[in-house]
């Protein structure tokens, strides 16, 4: 027989609705008007319990208190973390070296919203680290290759000007230079893209 474990956001979520009725059920005995407490025949659980649920509506509301205030702070705490990840990613993207600028350019030209790419790779790290780039992957692993997108407070800052991205229509020699241009591990990505169709399109024919 399987053990069954609740997860941790399961039991919170049950922890503030046990609260919050004890609350609400502490808040009515305690302000409810004397006359009500009394066609309902319960002002003699007042009187003797008074102070136990006085001390109970003191505990939820301190609860609920603390609760709140730090829910604020992450707002608050959440929204300068944001404005501080576009200025780092606003910086980075004026300053890009030659390999991420072309790992960059890797998402216009294959017209991607991700690509898996070595976490290890130092131009990868840099851009992490700005907050140009973002790993989509729910739980990030220890795999070597991980899937990364643009970050979302980046995306206004890459522009066709940064990338060196021709305005008009891609030319052959605007091709040759972009595919010359590629890092190595985008080249053997591209590969191993090519080889998985290849193999896909074999077994459909077969």
């Amino acid at each position: 027989m399987k053990e069954f474990i609740q997860s941790p956001d399961l039991i919170r979520e049950r922890l503030h609705r046990f609260l919050m009725v004890t609350f609400i059920a502490s808040g009515v005995l305690l302000f409810a008007p004397e006359r009500l407490m009394s066609q309902l025949k319960l002002d003699a659980l007042l009187e003797n319990y008074g102070a136990l649920i006085s001390l109970i509506y003191l505990i939820t509301l301190c609860y609920f208190f603390v609760l709140a205030l730090g829910f604020i702070w992450q707002q608050v705490n959440g929204q300068v973390q944001s404005r501080r990840a576009g200025q780092l990613a606003e910086i980075k993207a004026a300053s890009l070296d030659h390999e991420e600028r072309a790992l960059l350019r890797e998402f216009f030209l294959q017209r991607t919203r991700s690509l898996l790419l070595p976490v290890n790779q130092e131009a990868i790290q840099r851009l992490l680290h700005s907050h140009v780039l973002q790993n989509l992957e729910p739980y990030p692993s220890e795999e070597p290759l991980q899937r990364f997108g643009i970050a979302p407070s980046a995306r206004r800052f890459i522009t066709s000007n940064n990338l060196r991205l021709p305005v008009n229509e891609l030319t052959e020699e605007d091709i040759r230079y972009f595919k010359a241009s590629r890092p190595e591990y985008i080249k053997d990505q591209l590969k191993r893209q090519w080889r998985d169709q290849l193999r896909a399109q074999r077994r459909q024919a077969a």
